[in-house]
């Protein structure tokens, strides 16, 4: 099973609470693939039959965010789909989002993102969360197989 993808961006934001909770609940998962993207940065992913199931693991509190671009350029922000994830107060959020420009992205208006679970812990904020591989609208992209930068 091929498990390259193009995976823009990993960076914290702060931004307003549109979508979170406990999260749905989460039996072990056993992942396809890891790989550490800088110092403190770590994603794991299980590729569904139609959805791909992303771990984000950030060696800080706070926030923690991915991004899959349309762009020819994978250091910008422009024409990326963005997942920002985080902790609070024991309750996970994520946050579907697109940017057509290097900046501050909107907000889907529709979520495609699914959390499954959330948590700060010895340092680290956690967030696993299942999206769709095949784009579901304008502002997602599709996840291409053998595709990573």
């Amino acid at each position: 099973m091929a498990t390259g993808y193009k995976i823009l961006i990993i960076f914290p934001l702060l931004f307003t609470v549109v979508w979170g909770g406990n999260g749905t609940s989460s039996k072990e998962i056993t992942y396809d693939g890891s790989k550490d993207l800088s110092a403190g940065i770590n994603v794991m992913w299980k590729v569904e039959e139609k959805s791909i199931v992303l771990k984000l693991k950030y060696r800080a509190t706070g926030w923690v965010g991915i991004g899959f671009s349309k762009s020819k350029h994978p250091q910008s922000m422009a024409d990326s789909d963005i997942i920002i994830g985080w902790v609070t107060m024991d309750n996970a959020f994520v946050l579907d989002a697109y940017s057509k420009e290097n900046g501050v992205p909107d907000v889907d208006e529709k979520s495609e993102v699914d959390l499954i679970s959330g948590k700060e812990e010895s340092g680290y904020t956690t967030i696993v969360f299942r999206r769709p591989i095949v784009a579901m609208n304008d502002d997602d992209v599709t996840i291409e197989v053998g595709q990573k930068k």
